[in-house]
């Protein structure tokens, strides 16, 4: 009997934090803390790894600026992804950027009308943290 106390014990703490962890696959990608608005966030990626979140609703020609900001060198792909049909995002669309302990400015502009999300691909061989300022609000959370 206790073993099937410490089974429904275990299921109860760990399967919440499990499922609140971003991933690709198997292997744990890293997360994004952000404000309310989505404005502002911090972000956490192991090396050669890939984030994306949000699903917001763009015109052609909108323009997204991300201002990046570490406290290391890093090499980062900064963009927005299309939503497709099944909910999954396709092909990034956006700028390689190295920042080098200072301010990076990256401006993409939506290709064409519809809903897209934002991406992180880390181009570094090392895990690495960075802060980001969106010129716009985001009206989907980023989880």
């Amino acid at each position: 009997m206790k073993k099937l106390y410490t089974i429904i014990l275990f299921a109860i703490i760990c399967l919440p934090l499990v499922a609140c962890t971003s991933t690709i696959g198997s292997v744990e990608a890293g997360g994004i803390s952000a404000t309310a608005d989505g404005r502002f966030m911090e972000v956490n990626m192991i090396e050669k790894a890939d984030l994306s979140a949000g699903c917001e609703t763009w015109k052609k020609d909108d323009e997204i600026v991300f201002t990046l900001t570490s406290k290391e060198k890093i090499t980062l792909e900064i963009g927005i992804l299309p939503v497709l049909e099944d909910g999954s995002y396709g092909e990034i669309y956006g700028k390689e950027c190295d920042i080098n302990l200072d301010e990076k400015i990256i401006e993409i502009k939506v290709p064409s009308d519809g809903e897209y999300g934002i991406g992180f691909i880390n181009k570094t061989d090392k895990n690495v943290s960075f802060e980001v300022e969106l010129n716009k609000s985001l009206e989907n959370p980023l989880v």
